[in-house]
């Protein structure tokens, strides 16, 4: 069994599992399986080693180590039994995490700044890393492997993080800002290490450092147990982050559904057009996209900045998928017009709440196109300039939408007089003569 174990531990390390307890355990369990004469993954056998453990939840910790291991040798050989992962009816309790208020934040921060030894690195240092873990929300083990060379125009990029993966982590304009000013000062006091965060002598902040460091900061800051006897841990401000995300969260609305609503606005794409962007057609550095129009006409269309940022948050969130296609469905696979259309329905229908009107209207995908080009129209009173955004090959085409402004048959219906009155003069009364008579 032992070489069983071996290739089930080298398959689970190469997907970036670092199995540190699986390793004893599963070990553990085939010598006694070996010592019982068993070849084989037996079930009762799993139940009796499991129930060797001291605790309940360490049973269960064993029992289910085992399932997994024999979910992978069964593959192979069907020999091998399945035990039941649930036989200790142990389930775990999560604690209920430590939210920090704003101002318990600023009073750590603002001890960390008073921490010593003064005219050193180190308030700066804990300071900015407290802050940066509140803006983004990161591990503290992908703060403090944070590199230099991690610092790039997009964000941060976080390397080989839980499970090996890498992700992109999008700053706001003052959390950069912040970072830049650290940066500053950092180069003044140190080098040589490429660690952004770094102690007094220039090597990289260790773990068991900073969670010292931040348990006196907490001491110090007046913060410690809650009435509820949840206690305050480093950890807990990456809880704060996501309730704090979930509480700004637009309501009822999905991330892609959102910016795909908003890019078929604000460009006037149709829908063909807006499920094929591909990622290679979004340019962030020059706030612009590239768009294949109809009739294999290519044209550039400038991105508002607001609508860039959500493009940039977009790409964090869709992450890395198989299909080049900007906008992906639930099954990371490219968003169809069908999809779009679902979509757009369900927004429709949310927003028929609060705007009734709405429920009695027909929209479809293409009535956002006609939505962009009535607002290009109004703002800048030029036929062309709308023929030039929504990619029309001819002005013919978009003189329809000059027949549909109401403002422009308004200015023509105030210019003309109606048939059934008659432009008069004035005529004062005999009174108003009389008087004006005798002011002379």
């Amino acid at each position: 069994m032992m070489p069983a174990v071996e290739s089930y531990l080298a398959a689970r390390r190469a997907a970036g599992f670092k199995l540190l307890s699986a390793d004893y355990l599963l070990r553990s369990f085939a010598c006694f399986a070996v010592k019982r004469g068993e070849m084989h993954v037996c079930a009762q056998t799993a139940i009796d080693w499991a129930g060797e453990a001291a605790s309940v939840a360490q049973r269960d910790a064993r029992l289910k180590t085992v399932c997994r291991f024999a979910r992978y040798v069964r593959m192979e050989d069907q020999d091998h039994e399945l035990p039941p992962a649930r036989h200790f009816s142990y389930r775990k309790t999560r604690r209920v995490p430590f939210i920090y208020t704003c101002a318990d934040i600023e009073r750590l921060i603002n001890t960390a700044l008073q921490s010593g030894p003064r005219g050193t690195l180190q308030p700066q240092t804990y300071a900015t890393l407290i802050a940066l873990l509140v803006a983004t929300g990161i591990r503290i083990s992908e703060a403090l492997n944070l590199r230099l060379a991690d610092m790039t125009s997009e964000g941060l990029l976080i390397r080989k993080s839980k499970f090996q993966k890498t992700r992109m982590v999008p700053l706001h304009e003052t959390a950069v800002a912040g970072m830049q000013r650290y940066l500053a000062l950092r180069r003044q006091a140190c080098s040589g290490d490429d660690h952004v965060f770094v102690d007094n002598d220039g090597h990289a902040l260790r773990y068991t450092v900073t969670y010292w460091m931040f348990q006196k900061l907490l001491k110090f800051a007046g913060i410690g147990i809650t009435h509820n006897g949840h206690r305050a841990r480093l950890h807990e401000l990456r809880h704060t982050f996501a309730v704090r995300a979930l509480e700004a969260s637009p309501e009822g609305r999905d991330w892609v559904g959102r910016h795909m609503l908003a890019l078929a606005t604000y460009g006037g794409l149709r829908v063909s057009e807006l499920t094929g962007l591909q990622i290679a057609d979004v340019v962030l550095s020059s706030m612009s996209i590239r768009v294949h129009g109809k009739g294999r006409r290519e044209r550039a269309l400038p991105l508002w900045k607001t609508t860039a940022n959500a493009l940039r948050a977009w790409m964090v969130v869709r992450g890395t998928v198989a299909v080049p296609e900007l906008f992906v469905n639930a099954r990371g696979e490219a968003m169809s017009r069908w999809g779009f259309a679902y979509v757009l329905k369900c927004h429709t229908a949310m927003a028929s709440h609060k705007c009734p009107s709405l429920s009695k209207k027909q929209v479809s995908p293409h009535v956002l196109r006609h939505t962009c080009a009535m607002i290009v129209l109004r703002s800048t009173q030029d036929i062309r300039k709308v023929s030039l955004w929504l990619g029309h090959s001819d002005l013919a085409t978009t003189e329809i939408y000059t027949r549909a402004d109401p403002t422009e048959k308004l200015e023509a219906l105030n210019a003309i007089v109606p048939l059934h009155l008659r432009r008069g003069s004035f005529r004062p009364s005999d009174k108003v003569i009389a008087m004006l008579r005798a002011k002379l």
